[in-house]
């Protein structure tokens, strides 16, 4: 996957192939496509630097993070969705499976629209798992295991958990693992430092 990663990028494609059969896929073609964003090799940081850091990302959107996040939970969909920004012509589509529901919820639309009306300008991949929202930024920071950081966004840390059962949990302390651990930090946002393409568990 990294050789096909290489080539991409050396031929400067920001292109997502998205072919939605299950969740699991979806995610993994998401993530893949955020080391297309640069050539340069990728730069790893500790786990002090990344809680450190990470929030001040989440304080300049904060407001228009807070409002797409209860947009999303507040659909209680059943199945899970993807904001699509990654498109020729800069369109705003959100997609469920194989099939776009972009109509279905206008308002989350409305809402990243009026922040990034160019979508492939947007800084985020945003998608919605089992009442989690998952918002990873374009240009992410990676973690000692060279895995993309992602901020999670839930009412209720059991949705969390339930998605990451083997995942330490930290409030204060600095996490000891490379990877495979969740820091809470304030208003229902977490950190999660993953260990794997593959965000949660089917």
């Amino acid at each position: 996957m990294y050789n096909l990663i290489r080539k991409w990028e050396h031929k400067n494609k920001l292109l997502l192939i998205i072919k939605i059969v299950f969740p699991a896929a979806l995610i993994s073609v998401i993530v893949g496509g955020c080391f297309i964003v640069s050539e340069k090799p990728i730069l790893r940081y500790t786990n002090e630097e990344i809680i450190s850091y990470m929030p001040n990302i989440l304080k300049q959107d904060s407001s228009f993070l807070n409002q797409v996040g209860n947009l999303f939970l507040d659909t209680n969909y059943e199945g899970d969705l993807f904001y699509n920004f990654q498109n020729s012509g800069g369109r705003h589509t959100l997609w469920t499976d194989n099939k776009n529901i972009t109509d279905s919820f206008p308002k989350i639309r409305e809402v990243i629209v009026h922040k990034f009306p160019d979508a492939s300008k947007t800084k985020y991949y945003i998608w919605y798992i089992k009442k989690v929202v998952f918002i990873l930024p374009r240009h992410s920071w990676y973690n000692q295991d060279e895995q993309s950081v992602v901020f999670l966004y839930a009412k209720n840390k059991e949705y969390i958990t339930y998605l990451y059962p083997t995942y330490r949990l930290y409030d204060k302390d600095i996490p000891q693992e490379n990877s495979s651990w969740i820091y809470n930090l304030k208003d229902n946002w977490y950190i999660c430092s993953p260990n794997h393409l593959v965000y949660y568990n089917q």
